[in-house]
Parts: C-alpha cells; structure tokens; sequence
C-alpha cells in the first residue's frame, strides 16, 4: 500500500502531470480527486487557481479586463452565454467573437453602460 501512495504523491507533486490529468476531467470530477486525499487537494488548488484565471480568460476580449470587471461590480452586470459556458467548462471557441453581457435590470446605478461586442483584437472603449 505504501508504495501506491508514492505514485499517488508522486503524480499529484508534478504539475505537469497532474495538469494533464486534470485537464481532462470535469468540473465535478476534480472535486471529487480533490477530496480523495490531501495531495490531491493541494494539486487541485494550483489547477484551478490557472484553469480558471477569469483575467486570462477575459484579455482574450479586452485590454483592461480588471477594469471591466470594476464595471461589472458598479453595475450588477453578468457575463453570460457562451462565453459563460466556456470558462466554466475551460474550453475555447475561436470564432466566438466577444462576450454576452446581462444588465442588472434591478438597477444599482443610474445607468447602464454600453457594451459593444469586443472582437478578437481585444477591443478597448467597450463602455461608454
């Protein structure tokens, strides 16, 4: 048993490995490697800390996405749709052309911004 719990460190040591492994699973999966042992967590943490790298993801579309992002807070407002769906399930669609926006119709500012659908280019001035 010992020397199955050195492979098992042994692969959940190496980022390299453990990304590769991980890369393949899904968002229900690696919760569930991650809660097998304290190795696996610990890995599991780094991954996501990468895999979901919501800036990563957004400077695909935007120059300044932390900006963005403080719009977003200021505004209520959600990213949705497919682009949505991609970060959650770390895939990437190339020909999407930008990012779905749901406005807070609730209204916590006094005014909406508005968005035009950023180009693969990363587009700057997307609000005005």
């Amino acid at each position: 048993m010992s020397h199955q719990l050195d492979h098992i460190n042994q692969t959940f040591s190496r980022a390299p490995v453990y990304e590769a492994i991980f890369s393949c699973l899904s968002p229900r999966e690696l919760i569930r490697v991650s809660r097998t042992c304290q190795v696996a967590h610990d890995a599991f943490q780094s991954f996501i800390h990468r895999a979901y790298n919501i800036n990563r993801h957004l400077s695909r579309f935007l120059t300044d996405p932390i900006s963005f992002q403080s719009l977003q807070a200021r505004t209520g407002t959600l990213i949705s749709g497919s682009n949505a769906l991609q970060f959650l399930d770390r895939t990437r669609t190339p020909e999407y052309p930008g990012i779905g926006l749901v406005p807070n119709l609730a209204g916590r500012s006094g005014h909406l911004p508005l968005f035009r659908v950023a180009n693969p280019d990363r587009a700057t001035g997307l609000w005005e």
